[in-house]
């Protein structure tokens, strides 16, 4: 990613937040409502009263509904653990009635689970004590809204902001998708579909993972295979392994015997559930993988799997596995697409 601080540009700088929820000129902080209300107290206006919303159970909130062209180029959320999986967050690109990106909240950050991680990624960081941070590019022309749904039977409180600019968007620029995929559990010797096929223009740019071991074995000699532009039965491209994949080797084994933790600028494994265990039955995981530097590129469609293998106890089979999978494929298309069909 090319950065120029050098070089001045007619570009206007604007965020939405619960102090500025149209992200106006001017107007950041004019609340005299708010849940900071009380704490406020007589200090009054501009000291915090609109900080964060409460969204109802069982309703939405818009988070942003911006008009014009430009670009969002980073977004911050914090909320309670149970709206980790408890909201969905949708993207509407230029007025659509169908969304871009629908998905649970935290899997949007790289949270895979009701509990808060460590991320130190280029596209998405998570820092203490479940501050989430997304840095992918969000180009639109004509306008974005971002739509939260609280899904759960309690109300939850959000804290949100969104930093974007208002500039020209050249017609070259690929939309930001989102699909949001879950095997629950997968069926024994089937391919779990990451990206079912697409049709369109574009570039694959990412996957979060999220796998729940269904046998006390290693279970990461599934492979990645992406199938671009007419392949059928088989892919052009092929990995080795999901560990590998993800860009670790040897089942994350460091030390023997132990899983190990890493979070690096394109690829991560940020949860082990329980992470003193190893092997077993039941054994949760999360991992991520940018293509930031070697995207895939398709010009007519894509579709992408992966299988769930591991070992069978002496390592001289393979062990065809039923987990639970859920997986986010980030993608970058030319044209505006529903990801819920």
């Amino acid at each position: 990613m090319k950065f120029d601080f050098t070089r001045y540009q007619k570009i206007q700088s604007r965020s939405v937040t619960a102090e500025n929820f149209n992200g106006e000129k001017g107007r950041g902080g004019m609340a005299t409502e708010g849940m900071g209300k009380v704490p406020s107290g007589d200090l009054g206006q501009t000291f915090k009263i609109s900080p964060c919303v409460c969204v109802a159970k069982q309703s939405s909130f818009t988070i942003c509904d911006i008009h014009g062209s430009g670009e969002v180029n980073h977004i911050w959320m914090t909320c309670a653990p149970t709206g980790f999986d408890g909201f969905t967050i949708e993207f509407y690109y230029e007025g659509a009635s169908f969304p871009s990106v629908s998905l649970p909240l935290g899997k949007l950050f790289a949270v895979g689970y009701d509990q808060k991680s460590i991320v130190n990624s280029l596209m998405v960081t998570v820092n203490p004590a479940g501050g989430m941070n997304l840095y992918w590019p969000i180009p639109f022309r004509k306008g974005l809204k971002i739509l939260l749904k609280n899904t759960t039977d309690e109300d939850i409180v959000i804290y949100y902001q969104v930093d974007y600019q208002l500039k020209r968007i050249p017609l070259s620029t690929c939309y930001f998708h989102a699909f949001y995929t879950e095997s629950l559990p997968l069926e024994v010797k089937k391919n779990h579909i990451v990206l079912k096929k697409i049709h369109g223009k574009g570039m694959y740019a990412g996957t979060f993972m999220t796998f729940k071991t269904d046998f006390n074995t290693w279970w990461g000699e599934g492979e990645f295979k992406f199938f671009i532009d007419g392949d059928d039965k088989f892919p052009t491209i092929c990995g080795t392994g999901t560990e590998d994949y993800f860009g670790g080797a040897w089942n994350f084994e460091q030390p023997i015997g132990k899983y190990r933790y890493f979070s690096t600028a394109y690829q991560g494994l940020v949860d082990i559930i329980p992470e003193d265990s190893i092997y077993v039955s039941d054994q949760r995981f999360s991992m991520y993988r940018w293509h930031i530097t070697d995207p895939v590129y398709f010009g007519k469609d894509l579709r992408v799997e992966v299988q769930a293998i591991g070992w069978e106890t002496g390592l001289q089979h393979y062990r065809p596995l039923s987990p639970e999978i859920t997986t986010v494929a980030f993608v970058y298309l030319k044209k505006v697409t529903d990801v819920t069909k």
